[in-house]
């Protein structure tokens, strides 16, 4: 029930009526006072609370800030500011202030006050304090008006709810039968033969020769289940998995329910068992084709009409998921061909994809992109599962397919030979990328390429190799090398990036690559450290001619001396290496810079001193980018006047004149 908060105004400003000289307007200790009345406000008894800030009535405004209104059903507070303003709130008494302390430091102005409370709220127990009487009734309030609240809030989740149907009356047995891990318990004996439980047919068998831990099959249900002695049997051992339950909600929307079963074994041979519900996912279908997804999940701590909230389960942390939180689990396959009839997902493979798959998957994304990418029925249909997952749950899965086109080598942009060798291998999304640029290139060998690549799990083979070497060759090759690793322990992978690196460098150091000796030499980690050192001292000759050729055209023109100071040239890199050495800053590593031309590097020195470093010059064009002496010390004024000098008569004419 609301307050009529236009008669809540009317009683709102009354002032406060104690004299000048009262005690209570002189305690420190006390932050507000409070006078309380009872009136009849809009047909409702209603409990006025007035809070007066002491300070404020001492010094003449004796408004309250605060006048709080309760009642049997609600409360409202009215604020009124300093220039006037007035403002309603929803909070209760300790919220109406941001101190901590604010009910400590309030206090009523006369016993009868206090007592008002008491008789409104109809505590009988005088020896609590009103003020926290009034807070648990207000708190009671409050928690009764938010429970009102979310149980409107949750009317349209119930609704929601309304069309989910009960759970199928065999999904238990074919949990335990198909998703739970399977035992063979026995006692250990001395007879070769002896008599176990197997946990998933739950039925007496006999075992032959039997091993702790060991796989076997059940002889009675042909099922996978391991051997297990009850001795060894922990006494609370736990399994747990995810299964997911498709049903039909209307013509154009599914349901996923993400069930969690729990097996516990407690000194026992029969697992105790629990199946609880975590999550709902119901995929949708709208009016222009595409899925929609709406994700509910099962909150226990909610005070409301359902326990079922929107949203994902929580997770405890981005790393780790949490097993209530997961929704990738097996398919509960018994119903799927009735819960798919008449709906978008009619012809979807998924319970075929599952069954070829053989490892947990997230339903709710295979039928949102089997409405996307309708091709992902065509390859479960004809085998390709691996390149269906692709296109299902990787974004790029599809950009390798022309999901116009209707026949499989059309859709996979291959020849049509090529799809025995596709289907055998089980090839994703980035195989067959890999395979369509060997077919761009008309790569001879490119079958037994890819093979090779799948089966030592190879993702790429540089181009610098297929230029170059024929695929047969290069695959010997490397088997080769493979086995002669000093080691044995080089990943295939490795070594094809170290033949590409060695390829590469005999083709900058000017190699015959038409050589086989330099083609496949006999040990090419060996091959490839002597090439790279001779790259090394290619580059380094290469780099001090450049050097050079750089101050052979300014060396003489660019020099100039002047009161006792001159500009000198550097003759080689291990020029620059010395001076940022004696001077300690970083003029060494400039000689890379000065050989592509981008800079010059020049020194200045005392005439009398031609030796000895004094400050360095970087110039760029007819520009001084920086001048530096001893731990990057600014030049003095002496030196400033002698590099203007320099750059009005040598540098700036030097570059006019080019």
């Amino acid at each position: 029930m609301k307050l009529d908060k236009r008669a809540c105004r009317k009683v709102a400003a009354k002032p406060l009526s104690l004299p000048a000289g009262h005690g209570l307007l002189v305690a420190e200790q006390i932050d507000n006072l409070i006078k309380a009345e009872i009136h009849n406000l809009g047909h409702t008894r209603t409990l006025i609370l007035y809070l007066y800030p002491r300070q404020q009535c001492a010094q003449g405004n004796r408004l309250p800030r605060w006048t709080v209104f309760i009642t049997r059903r609600a409360f409202i507070t009215l604020r009124r500011d300093e220039d006037g303003k007035t403002a309603w709130l929803l909070s209760m008494l300790d919220r109406l202030d941001c101190s901590y302390r604010f009910l400590s430091r309030c206090a009523f102005c006369t016993r009868r006050d206090e007592q008002m409370v008491f008789r409104f709220v109809g505590e009988k127990d005088s020896s609590v304090p009103a003020l926290n009487v009034l807070y648990r009734f207000q708190h009671r309030l409050w928690e009764k008006r938010t429970h009102q609240q979310r149980v409107m809030r949750d009317q349209l989740i119930v609704q929601r709810m309304h069309a989910v149907r009960a759970l199928p009356r065999g999904l238990p047995a074919w949990v335990r039968q198909n998703v739970m891990p399977a035992y063979l318990f026995y006692d250990r004996t001395d007879r070769k033969r002896v008599q176990a439980y197997c946990t998933s047919c739950q039925q007496e068998v006999w075992l032959t020769d039997p091993k702790n831990r060991r796989a076997a099959v059940c002889p009675h249900c042909g099922r996978k289940a391991v051997q297990k002695t009850r001795a060894s049997r922990a006494r609370w051992h736990e399994d747990k998995e995810t299964v997911q339950l498709i049903q039909r909600v209307s013509r154009t929307e599914l349901i996923i329910r993400i069930l969690k079963v729990r097996y516990w074994y407690a000194g026992t041979d029969v697992a105790h068992q629990h199946l609880y519900e975590t999550a709902r996912y119901f995929v949708g279908q709208q009016a222009d084709g595409t899925p929609r997804t709406e994700v509910y999940h099962y909150a226990e701590w909610h005070d409301g009409a359902t326990h079922w909230q929107p949203g994902e389960y929580p997770r405890p942390a981005f790393w780790n998921s949490g097993f209530d939180a997961e929704d990738v689990g097996a398919v509960y396959l018994p119903n799927l061909k009735t819960a798919l009839l008449g709906t978008p997902w009619q012809y979807c493979p998924i319970g075929q994809f599952y069954r070829q798959i053989n490892e947990p998957i997230q339903a709710s994304t295979f039928l949102a992109a089997c409405l996307e990418h309708p091709v992902i029925e065509h390859l479960v249909k004809v085998g390709f599962t691996k390149l269906a997952a692709s296109v299902a749950y990787e974004r790029a899965g599809s950009r390798c397919l022309d999901e116009n086109q209707h026949r499989t080598h059309r859709i996979l942009q291959v020849e049509k030979g090529d799809l025995p060798l596709l289907k055998t291998l089980q090839v994703d999304a980035r195989w067959l990328h890999c395979y369509q640029s060997y077919l761009g290139k008309t790569l001879r060998g490119r079958q037994q390429l890819l093979a090779w690549q799948v089966e030592q799990n190879v993702r790429d083979v540089p181009e610098e190799i297929l230029d170059w070497v024929w695929v047969p060759r290069f695959l010997e090759y490397i088997q080769a090398q493979a086995k002669l690793s000093a080691d044995g322990n080089h990943a295939t992978a490795g070594l094809v990036t170290l033949y590409r690196d060695y390829l590469s460098m005999c083709r900058e150091a000017g190699y015959d690559m038409n050589k086989r000796s330099v083609l496949f030499p006999e040990n090419c980690r060996a091959a490839h450290d002597e090439v790279q050192q001779h790259c090394r001292w290619l580059h380094t000759q290469k780099m001090r001619v450049n050097f050079a050729q750089a101050y052979l055209a300014v060396n003489k023109k660019i020099c100039y001396r002047r009161k006792g100071l001159q500009i000198v040239c550097p003759s080689t890199p291990e020029d620059l290496v010395q001076e940022g050495k004696n001077l300690h800053h970083c003029v060494g590593s400039y000689a890379e810079r000065v050989a592509k031309g981008q800079c010059l590097i020049l020194f200045l020195r005392h005439t009398d001193e031609p030796e000895k470093p004094f400050y360095t010059i970087e110039v760029r064009g007819d520009q001084i980018q920086q001048v530096h002496g001893d731990h990057n010390s600014n030049p003095t004024p002496e030196v400033e006047q002698f590099i203007a000098q320099w750059k009005k008569r040598v540098l700036t004419p030097l570059f006019k004149a080019a």
